[in-house]
């Protein structure tokens, strides 16, 4: 049996969704070709139109911003159909962009619209954890919240981004800054091989053997050229005991300051970001709103900047009701892990950077466009100083200067796209 196509009558949007980016009807070129790829697919997966009820779900983003309007939503069900989806958009010159957790603000995204598709991933999220060789295998579509869960399920820790709805490969590709970079380094340095579907269409498997160059290029860079499954380290959690011994300095502390100070009690693995849940995830006290990010990737943050980008922040979300959930956040993570990988054995250029400074904007009157990327330039600027400008892939507004996101790898990361990707079919998320 081939895939279904649904088309059935449109939820109710809000106000914010119907002028900014409702589709409503999808191209005619795209349709004319779309009956070819249903042919293609297994019974197991769907093409959605944007008059069906489930495609405002399955388009849904953390950030109104500038996020695409494709004309169809294709939902793979296995590799093959993820194959055969990148291969006939590719034949047929149709834009795609693949979403795993949404959770994406580059503006560049908006480059896919009704005459494009987008490749939900949501239905290959499947996580297998293997104690024995100290390995999980990510599926495709997997959010940070589900790896999580199976590393608390399985006893283990896997080094994953701090935010539970992002998706866990892409993140982890554009680096996988989160809590147990302390521990265990970046996520990217954690992976050890990836099956990979490349601009073609064809699969293809890359470790430090195989295809060693693009392997290279994914651990840092990843979005640039395919759409993995990617196989990760594990590590066991640790004991009481040993957590009691390695803080024991500031448990002595505990009678002077804080009398409830932890005990060297364990976290579950999949409650370790929920500090920042509020921040990441749609819903609850995260409104709908356009949410642009600008930030910064530091090796060190002049206090006197910092609090003057504090009063500013006071001052904005004072004066602009609409804005009040615009947030400044600031990742700041012992890096000495993360550095004892040289420079040039991965496609992550800031190694010496562990400050990450994003200014999270949250405004719903799209009037407000330019002014804030106005404030945004500023905020950059201010940070930096007389740094040089630099930004995490993962972290990027999407209008910065390559060599700023890539540094000194930017052409090496150019040799591997012209390779792998020469005609720029992964080019919709902070291409190089």
């Amino acid at each position: 049996m081939a895939a279904t196509t649904q088309h059935m009558p449109q939820a109710p949007s809000s106000a914010l969704d119907k002028s900014n980016h409702v589709v409503s009807q999808t191209n005619i070129t795209l349709a004319t070709e779309l009956p070819e790829l249903k042919a293609l697919l297994s019974s197991e997966a769907k093409i959605i139109l944007p008059s069906h009820a489930e495609y405002e779900t399955r388009i849904s983003r953390f950030s109104e911003y500038k996020r695409p309007t494709p004309g169809a939503v294709v939902c793979p069900a296995t590799e093959a159909d993820l194959a055969a989806t990148v291969k006939w958009a590719t034949s047929n010159d149709i834009r795609f962009l693949a979403r795993a957790g949404g959770h994406g603000w580059s503006m560049t995204l908006s480059q896919v619209g009704p005459e494009g598709i987008l490749i939900s991933l949501r239905d290959m999220n499947r996580i297998t954890v293997d104690l024995k060789s100290g390995c999980a295998t990510l599926g495709a579509g997997a959010t940070t919240g589900e790896l999580l869960k199976a590393a608390q399920n399985a006893d283990a820790h896997i080094v994953a981004t701090a935010c539970d709805s992002v998706g866990a490969v892409p993140s982890i590709m554009g680096g996988g800054i989160g809590n147990l970079v302390s521990n265990y380094g970046l996520g990217s340095d954690n992976i050890i091989s990836a099956r990979l579907v490349t601009a073609t269409g064809n699969v293809v498997t890359t470790s430090a053997t195989e295809n060693a160059d693009l392997f290279w290029a994914l651990r840092g860079a990843g979005h640039n050229f395919g759409i993995p499954t990617v196989l990760l380290k594990l590590s066991l959690n640790g004991s009481t005991e040993a957590a009691m011994a390695a803080f024991a300095p500031l448990y002595a502390l505990a009678d002077t300051y804080t009398p409830n100070i932890n005990t060297g009690e364990l976290m579950p693995a999949d409650e370790i970001n929920e500090a920042k849940d509020s921040l990441c995830s749609e819903g609850g006290n995260l409104p709908r709103a356009y949410r642009p990010v600008h930030s910064a990737s530091l090796e060190a943050v002049d206090p006197e900047i910092m609090g003057a980008l504090y009063e500013r922040w006071e001052n904005f979300t004072a004066q602009n009701e609409g804005a009040k959930q615009t947030v400044v956040r600031v990742n700041f993570y012992d890096y000495r892990r993360v550095r004892e990988i040289p420079v040039e054995d991965s496609a992550f250029a800031w190694r010496k950077n562990p400050i990450n400074v994003l200014q999270y904007w949250a405004y719903t009157d799209e009037s407000m466009e330019q002014e804030i990327q106005s404030l945004g330039q500023e905020f950059r600027n201010a940070l930096n100083g007389a740094q040089s400008p630099n930004v995490v892939m993962s972290f990027a507004t999407g209008d910065e200067n390559p060599s700023y996101v890539y540094g000194k790898g930017l052409d090496r990361i150019r040799e591997v796209k012209n390779k792998w990707d020469p005609q720029g079919v992964f080019s919709y998320y902070n291409s190089c």
